[in-house]
C-alpha cells in the first residue's frame, strides 16, 4: 500500500507542474482573444478562424519538437546521459527548420482564406493575422523542445516557469501592440502597416 501511495505522489509531482503549464498556455490564448475582442469585434472574429487554421500544422511542428521529452527520460534512466544532448540538437534542428519553413504557408494564406468565403473586410484581417502569427511558430517549437527537456529531466517545476515568463511578456506586449500605448504602434490583428482600424 505504501509503495503504490508512493508512487501516485511521485506521479503526481511530476504531473502538477505540466497541467498547470498547460493551462497557463490556455490563458494566454484567452487573453488575446480578450484584446482583441476590446479591439474590435471583426478582429476578434478575424483570430477565431485563424487559429483554427493555423494549429493544423502548428501542432505537428510543436509535438515533434517536444518528442525530446521521451527520449531525454530514457537516457537518463538508462545513465545514458551522453546521448542525450544529440537529441537536443535534433529537436533544436526541427525547431528552426520547421519555424522558418513554416512562413512558407504565408504564401498561400491569401489564397485559402479567399476561398473560406468570408467577406472582404474579415478576409484581409485573416490574412494579416495568419501572416503574423506564423513568425510565432519558430519560438513556439523552441520552447517546446525546451520545455520537454527540463520534463524529460523530470524537472517539471522549470517548465512552469517558462511558460510563466512567455504569458506575462505576452500579455503585456500584446496589450502595448494591439493598442498602440508606450510609443508602439496600433496594430490590431497585424504587423504590418497595413492595420485595421475599426473607429
Amino acid at each position: 500500500m505504501n509503495t503504490h501511495l508512493s508512487r501516485w505522489k511521485t506521479l503526481l509531482s511530476l504531473a502538477w507542474p505540466l497541467i498547470i503549464a498547460n493551462s497557463f498556455w490556455n490563458l494566454q490564448l484567452t487573453i488575446d482573444r480578450i484584446y482583441l475582442g476590446m479591439y474590435s469585434t471583426e478582429a476578434l472574429g478575424a483570430a477565431m478562424a485563424v487559429m483554427g487554421v493555423f494549429w493544423v500544422p502548428m501542432a505537428l511542428l510543436q509535438q515533434t519538437a517536444s518528442y525530446l521529452t521521451t527520449f531525454v527520460a530514457q537516457y537518463t534512466g538508462a545513465k545514458e546521459e551522453k546521448k542525450i544532448g544529440a537529441c537536443v540538437w535534433q529537436a533544436f534542428y526541427v525547431s528552426v527548420i520547421g519555424g522558418t519553413a513554416f512562413l512558407l504557408l504565408n504564401f498561400g494564406s491569401e489564397w485559402f482564406f479567399g476561398k473560406v468565403g468570408h467577406s472582404p473586410t474579415i478576409q484581409k484581417l485573416e490574412v494579416d493575422y495568419y501572416n503574423s502569427i506564423a513568425y510565432s511558430a519558430l519560438p513556439t517549437a523552441l520552447m517546446a523542445a525546451i520545455s520537454g527537456f527540463f520534463t524529460g529531466l523530470g524537472r517539471t517545476r522549470t517548465v512552469i516557469g517558462i511558460n510563466l515568463v512567455g504569458l506575462v511578456l505576452n500579455a503585456i506586449l500584446a496589450y502595448l501592440m494591439v493598442f498602440g500605448h508606450w510609443g508602439f504602434s496600433k496594430m490590431g490583428v497585424c504587423r504590418s502597416g497595413l492595420r485595421y482600424d475599426h473607429r
